[in-house]
C-alpha cells in the first residue's frame, strides 16, 4: 500500500535595503531510489528567476535557482508531493 503525502515549505527573508542575490540551490525532493517516489514538484519565488533541476554527486535532487533583480524581499515555495512505500 502506497501512502501519499503533500509538503509545501515557505520561507521569507526580508531586508532594510534592496539586496542582489547570488544562486541558491534547494534540496527539497527525495533522493532517487529512495523508498518516496516524487509525483510532482514545484518551486516558486516572488522574485524574477531561473529555477532547473540537477543531482548532485550523492544522487541528491537539487533545485537551483538564479536571480535576476534586486529586491527587499524573497520568499521561496516549494511543494512536493509523493508516494511513500509502507
Amino acid at each position: 500500500m502506497a501512502i501519499v503525502g503533500e509538503i509545501e515549505h515557505v520561507t521569507t527573508y526580508r531586508y532594510v535595503k534592496p539586496v542582489s542575490f547570488g544562486t541558491h540551490r534547494a534540496m527539497f525532493l527525495p533522493r532517487r531510489g529512495a523508498e518516496a517516489r516524487l509525483l510532482s514538484w514545484s518551486a516558486k519565488t516572488n522574485v524574477p528567476s531561473k529555477i532547473h533541476c540537477i543531482s548532485d554527486s550523492r544522487s541528491n535532487n537539487v533545485a537551483v535557482l538564479e536571480f535576476s533583480e534586486p529586491r527587499n524581499e524573497l520568499t521561496f515555495t516549494f511543494r512536493v508531493r509523493e508516494s511513500i512505500s509502507a
